[in-house]
């Protein structure tokens, strides 16, 4: 389990994805938390809920100083387990939910069609982001339709699992701002997002004309989607990046591009045609 990555007095917030088996569930998947010191004490120290509340998809874990109390899990899938490590009364709270492969982005953009929309994809079940092309407001689903896990307005940058929450909207200097490309991140656990305009999107490094300290610009498509750009690669590596900045930046092999992802290298040299299409995961490129 992970938590946000400072130390664990100042975010005992941990979390991690189970998958639990068809088999597993029909016997009832068991669980409990061993602190990585217990572990290496050999003490066999667990936390696991009260027994008689071990079903529970949410509660209070406590000491045990043995094996032999568990929580558990009935049902087949995915779930995400986070735990606060902040005793309360001796007590530490736990929280079970359906762990999410995507989110979608249903919006005037897309006519509200879920399916339609850009996803936005997760390395830990918890943390999702992604390029989403955004007409005022939107919200995230947890599938691509409106029959799951559905995240609306709750305040400024808060969202809600509330049916009746209104939608999510972008603004641009308090006022609401209307079609363009946004950078988009949600935290599923503390319901929390983030929404950053896409002002230009760009190559950059040594296979570039304008190396590691100027960027080449790419033009956007009508559906701000798909960015082109005709220029001249060497030999050598380059990175896609958003907003002049490095804050948002793409990388790795080019039929995979992921955030923060390593240097690519250039596949070809001389004058080439560079597409990068941001219209579904994974997002690609192309270099002609």
């Amino acid at each position: 389990m992970t938590n946000s990555g400072i130390s664990p007095y100042d975010d005992p917030s941990f979390s991690g994805m189970i998958e639990v088996s068809p088999d597993q569930a029909a016997g009832g998947y068991e669980w409990a938390i061993v602190p990585r010191s217990t572990i290496i004490a050999g003490s066999g120290i667990v936390i696991a809920p009260d027994a008689d509340l071990a079903d529970e998809k949410s509660g209070y874990l406590k000491d045990y100083t043995s094996l032999g109390t568990y929580g558990m899990i009935n049902e087949a899938s995915k779930f995400l387990l986070t735990v606060n490590l902040k005793p309360e009364d001796g007590l530490y709270s736990y929280d079970i939910a359906y762990a999410f492969d995507n989110l979608w982005t249903p919006g005037p953009a897309n006519n509200w069609s879920a399916g339609a929309s850009q996803m936005l994809y997760t390395n830990n079940y918890k943390n999702y982001q992604g390029y989403v092309h955004i007409d005022g407001e939107f919200k995230f689903t947890s599938a691509p339709d409106w029959d799951h896990t559905n995240f609306g307005f709750a305040e400024a940058g808060k969202l809600s699992t509330d049916g009746g929450a209104g939608n999510l909207n972008v603004t641009q200097n308090n006022e609401p701002f209307g079609n363009s490309l946004y950078w988009c991140t949600a935290d599923i656990v503390a319901l929390t997002y983030t929404t950053t305009p896409i002002e230009s999107i760009a190559i950059i490094g040594d296979a570039t004309v304008g190396g590691w300290s100027e960027e080449t610009k790419m033009t956007p498509s009508e559906d701000l989607l798909t960015w082109t750009l005709k220029t001249t690669l060497t030999n050598g590596e380059f990175k896609f990046r958003a907003n002049n900045d490095w804050n948002i930046n793409l990388g790795g092999s080019l039929d995979n591009l992921t955030m923060d992802g390593a240097n690519i290298t250039a596949p070809v040299t001389g004058e080439v045609t560079i597409t990068l299409d941001l219209s579904s995961l994974p997002y690609t490129a192309t270099i002609k």
